[in-house]
């Protein structure tokens, strides 16, 4: 006789009812890693108006009743197991006799995350943590304690129009992480794990026997009495058991693309079986490096190795949960005496209870079990649909500075933006990852990108549909950002830039034109192609370019009133620049001054005529000498050392008014077989037996040593109507042969002949001396002299 008190095996609580005011008739559940418990109740009850709100809203649980064996002790004691969770859904469907039937489907607290359907986007996270702060939000309990090894940080991830729970399962599957539940006293808990370590242990023994039924749809039952309590209450053992084996592939091979290293090949491969046969392939999977791409395509391998030995069975065990391990032993195929991991669990129950008539019926529970041998890795197959984003979505440029109106752009040229399917409340940039923008021309420091103003609106598309992997595509006007091209302006290709800077494309036909402009037109550039025309200008308000189809280029400056023409009349004129004439040739015309500078030789070749009006002074520098000529004034030449002027056939120079030559040590004029220079009437060089100088009442002045000198003929200084002036400030001398005349400031000396022979007479302030071989005094009148007494000569 066993030492347990038979009442219900089976019980239903929820914070709804009073507890045995539900009493469970029929019990179904599925369980399997990764995915929410799910359990179908038969209940009744002596109650008619069970509160269905009520019951939904708050939790509940199962109690099963199994055996357990005392240790040291042949006596077998009763323990409950629990399985918490909310109630997805309960209807009443009738009554029979004095009892109501009604039915409750029991789900994992996880469950509920299907009800949420969404979109959003997180950034910078590891997968663990984005699952466990979608958990924490849903009140699911969640145990990453068993998660092996290091998790990648994901930079950007979209849940797209789907549930929570789909949103962190595909996630999940993708890198292999699995997930099971352990009950406790008062909830359950999602354990998170990656390797077989992670398996859970049950709660009763983990060890049971192999005993197979002669009548095999004989389960385990219970009577309303203490003595059926046996059957209930007796060991648990797997009394079914198949275990199938399958070909499997060779290899996975897993491909990706970086477009941040382009040049590096992301295919990579494991092996699953190096018996196998075919190859797994998967391309667009989400990893950036060779490393990364290893690590998923062995948990690839791995959870396809997982399926190479399945068994499946049947069990009394009430114990059994889909993540947990067990052993078996007892079978009669020695290896299939091992450790199992149990992956999925359905069970099979049912409970008797007075439906009014006093009397029961017993109670009977089994369960088919489907698992997988302990050694092997388990990794969740990826069957949660990863969402697609057919087509294009429409976004807004976003900006980390409020202060400006650009986007916010990276090094690389990306943006973020912001989706409007993101329910999330991050400003400034804070809403989306950079993204790539695309371009119709791309290319290593090549290209074309015109950036984009924050809040601009864009067309998002997804490389593969991918959520994960946008692109920009283009900008799109609305309302606010209007057209620069619409129906007033048909004919043209418009490019405008934020600051105001454009460029315009015309194409009306026979007039077409482009031109191209900074802010407010402050510059402009237009290439006119009408018929005829072909005008090209390049102007800003004050100055203007002009290269005209029929041979004429004006160039135009208001503020200095200059105009340059070059080739045909016409074009107009403009303010200072009047005075150009309007014939064909080169103009220049400016109320400026006009300079030249050639860095080599400058040519100057006229065909005919050279004429130039000079109202003011001309000045001319050569190799730091220069000469100057001033209107109604004089004509200088000036010399930092010497002056030499070498004329070979026929020279000509003249000068209107007077001439001045200054040199500041020599200078030299050579004539060759012709040579002539005329000022006016009165200045006169030709190759005459004599050079003559003829100045009507104007002089020459020298400032240094000057020679006038003529070794051919005579030199003749000769005023014809007035007088001849010479004068210096230190002496003027008059020489000839070897007789001459001194003038100085304090006397004149005239010395005749040379030597002995010679005479001398000065003529000073304090003294007057006369010296010869015969002196000779005559006068043809009186004769008078003076002297003091004591003079040198009495």
């Amino acid at each position: 006789m066993v030492d347990i008190a038979m009442t219900q095996v089976m019980q239903f609580h929820s914070d709804a009812v009073d507890d045995g005011e539900l009493q469970i008739t029929g019990l179904e559940g599925d369980e399997s890693i990764s995915k929410p418990y799910e359990f179908r109740l038969e209940l009744a009850s002596t109650k008619p108006d069970i509160d269905f709100a009520e019951v939904l809203k708050n939790p509940a649980w199962i109690g099963i009743k199994q055996g357990v064996q005392l240790a040291g002790s042949a006596t077998r004691a009763a323990t409950t197991l629990k399985i918490h969770g909310v109630v997805e859904s309960f209807e009443q469907i009738g009554k029979e006799l004095e009892m109501v039937k009604y039915r409750a489907v029991l789900k994992a607290t996880l469950s509920r995350l299907a009800l949420t359907n969404q979109s959003r986007i997180f950034q910078d996270i590891k997968v663990p943590d984005l699952v466990k702060k979608i958990c924490d939000q849903h009140d699911v309990i969640i145990d990453t304690g068993k998660l092996s090894g290091s998790f990648d940080t994901r930079e950007y991830i979209v849940q797209y129009e789907e549930s929570d729970l789909d949103f962190i399962h595909r996630w999940m599957e993708h890198e292999g992480i699995y997930y099971y539940f352990v009950q406790s006293e008062d909830h359950e808990k999602m354990v998170l794990g990656n390797k077989p370590e992670g398996y859970g242990d049950m709660q009763s023994t983990e060890s049971l026997s192999y005993k197979p039924r002669s009548n095999e749809g004989k389960q385990t039952e219970a009577e309303d009495t203490e003595a059926a309590a046996d059957d209930w209450f007796k060991e648990e053992v797997v009394y079914s058991l198949a275990g199938n084996v399958k070909m499997l592939p060779k290899e996975v091979i897993l491909n990706d693309y970086n477009w941040r290293d382009p040049q590096t090949l992301l295919e990579c491969k494991a092996e699953v079986s190096k018996d196998g046969k075919g190859i797994v392939y998967e391309y667009n999977d989400h990893y950036q490096t060779k490393d990364q791409g290893k690590h998923l395509a062995q948990i690839r391998a791995e959870a396809i190795s997982a399926t190479e030995k399945i068994f499946k069975g049947k069990s009394e065990s009430r114990g059994f949960r889909a993540g947990l391990k067990f052993t078996l032993k007892d079978h009669y195929r020695n290896d299939f005496n091992m450790e199992y991991l149990l992956t999925e669990v359905k069970h099979f129950a049912t409970q008797s209870v007075a439906l009014g008539s006093g009397k029961g019926h017993g109670a009977s529970y089994h369960n088919e079990f489907t698992a997988i041998p302990k050694a092997k890795s388990y990794h969740p197959p990826c069957v949660t649909p990863w969402p697609s984003i057919k087509g294009v979505m429409h976004a807004r440029i976003d900006g980390g500075d409020s202060g400006t109106p650009y986007g916010q752009i990276d090094d690389k040229g990306r943006y973020k933006v912001k989706l409007p399917l993101d329910r999330g409340d991050a400003q400034d940039g804070n809403a989306s990852k950079y993204v790539r923008k695309s371009e119709v021309y791309a290319g290593p420091n090549q290209g074309m990108h015109f950036p984009l103003l924050k809040d601009a609106e864009v067309l998002i598309t997804h490389i593969d549909g991918d959520p994960d992997r946008p692109i920009i595509s283009g900008a799109v006007y609305n309302e606010q950002s209007t057209t620069v091209v619409n129906n007033t302006n048909v004919t043209q290709n418009v490019l405008n830039t934020p600051g105001g800077n454009s460029i315009t494309l015309d194409d009306t036909v026979g007039a077409p034109f482009i031109t191209i402009s900074t802010i407010s037109v402050k510059n402009k550039i237009k290439l006119d192609g009408t018929d005829g025309s072909e005008l090209i200008t390049i102007e800003n308000p004050k100055n203007k370019f002009e290269l005209n189809g029929d041979d004429r280029i004006t160039i135009y400056c208001e503020n200095e009133k200059s105009l340059i023409r070059l080739g045909k009349k016409g074009g107009g004129s403009k303010a200072g620049a009047e005075k150009v004439k309007d014939t064909d040739g080169v103009w220049i015309g400016t109320d400026k001054d006009i300079n030249q500078l050639a860095g080599g030789d400058m040519n100057v070749e006229v065909t005919g005529e050279k004429n130039e009006k000079i109202h003011g002074a001309s000045k001319w520098t050569i190799s730091g000498r220069s000469a100057e000529y001033k209107y109604s004034d004089w004509f200088s030449f000036k010399a930092a050392a010497s002056v030499a002027t070498s004329i070979g056939a026929t020279a000509v120079a003249q000068i209107g008014i007077e001439a001045k030559v200054a040199y500041a040590a020599s200078a030299s004029v050579t004539r060759g077989d012709g040579f002539a220079a005329t000022w006016g009437k009165m200045y006169k060089f030709d190759k005459s037996s004599s050079v003559g100088l003829a100045l009507q009442d104007r002089k020459i002045t020298t400032v240094k040593d000057s020679t006038l000198d003529s070794k051919l003929g005579n030199v003749i200084i000769d005023s014809l109507v007035g007088q001849v002036k010479i004068s210096a400030t230190q002496k003027i001398v008059l020489e000839c042969g070897a007789s001459k005349i001194e003038i100085g400031p304090s006397g004149i000396k005239l010395t005749s002949g040379a030597g002995a022979a010679g005479s001398r007479t000065t003529l000073g302030a304090a003294m007057t001396q006369i010296k010869g071989s015969n002196i000779n005094i005559a006068s043809r009148g009186p004769l008078s002299a003076k002297g003091t007494p004591g003079g040198q000569y009495k």
